[in-house]
């Protein structure tokens, strides 16, 4: 009963959450400087033509018609035309988000490994290697994505042109459309070449956001190591006669597991706002080009799209974060 209980709170909260944003999202919008109408409509044009306009684009109607017609789209899956290309949101929604999926999926995973390694490696070692392991932090931790992207770009894919520097895959490889990833669908298309061609497209990208992302989790991975690695329990591993391997990850790792699971599922959840930079610097069609074309362009349904997906995606981990403590926890069970 107790678990129960747990369970649907931890879920209620997270849907009373999304509820929240979702309302942030379509006010924040409305209150942008800058009209819809004004932006599409062409040089010189005079002001009745711009109110035809956005009576077109239905901008004209009272904030509480727009408000639940927001919501009825949001509930029934359709998020109505874009302004400027006219196709329905949801296609272009469902085009954009498996790319920056697949971004995000292979920066977390660069993120995790060098995270929780080094800051294990960190708190053991201690002495110059911690110290060195913390200043390295340090860096990524502070270094913008515009900086390090195209530094990356011109030191391996120009200096020394071993990796490519823009796009997801080759234009001379054609790719159903099965999952949107370009890796995953190349698999599935059994096509090698194509499979090779797009890891190599995404080495850059993941290894640009995995190291500034990997700052964070290895000062708490360092952390909590540190504590971990002191106290009786941990004392007693080591005089067992356990491999290093054993101490460190089936004893000491797994001690301080749900701080860590915690960091990398928030930035896990959070990785939109370095996706839309990493995307710009190298020409990447995901989400975060999506939102800053539709910004640019004052294109609500879009824009309203674009962010409803990501107060999803950060609501759907956060639960996935408490309920994993389910697992990691068994004074939860």
């Amino acid at each position: 009963m107790a678990l129960r209980h747990y369970v649907m709170v931890r879920v209620s909260y997270g849907i009373v959450m999304m509820l929240i944003l979702l309302n942030l999202v379509f006010f924040v919008i409305r209150i942008l400087p800058g009209n819809a109408a004004e932006v599409l409509a062409p040089p010189g044009a005079t002001p009745a033509q711009i109110a035809q306009i956005a009576h077109q684009l239905g901008l004209d109607r009272p904030l509480w018609d727009q408000y639940t017609t927001y919501f009825e789209q949001l509930f029934t899956g359709n998020l109505g035309l874009s302004f400027i290309t006219g196709l329905p949101v949801s296609y272009l929604l469902s085009q954009a988000l498996p790319i920056t999926l697949q971004l995000a999926i292979g920066s977390m995973i660069v993120a995790a490994i060098i995270g929780v390694g080094g800051g294990i490696l960190s708190a053991y070692k201690g002495g110059a290697v911690d110290n060195t392991i913390r200043v390295w932090n340090l860096l990524w931790y502070a270094t913008p994505i515009f900086w390090l992207g195209p530094m990356l770009q011109l030191l391996l894919g120009i200096y020394i042109p071993i990796l490519p520097v823009a796009g997801a895959v080759s234009a001379k490889y054609y790719l159903p459309h099965i999952t949107g990833m370009p890796i995953v669908d190349s698999i599935l298309a059994g096509n090698i070449p194509a499979f090779g061609d797009a890891v190599l497209h995404m080495i850059l990208p993941t290894i640009t956001l995995g190291l500034l992302i990997s700052g964070s989790i290895s000062r708490v991975s360092r952390s909590e190591m540190f504590e971990a690695l002191r106290k009786d329990h941990m004392a007693l591993a080591r005089a067992k006669g356990l491999s290093l391997f054993n101490y460190l990850v089936n004893h000491g790792l797994r001690s301080v597991a749900l701080p860590i699971v915690t960091i990398i599922g928030l930035e896990f959840a959070s990785i939109l706002g370095g996706a839309v930079v990493t995307e710009a610097v190298f020409n990447l069609p995901g989400m975060g080009t999506l939102l800053v074309n539709a910004l640019n362009a004052r294109d609500y349904p879009t824009m309203q799209g674009a962010l409803a997906l990501s107060v999803l995606w950060v609501g759907l981990m956060t639960i996935v974060i408490d309920l994993f403590y389910i697992v990691l926890d068994p004074r939860l069970r």
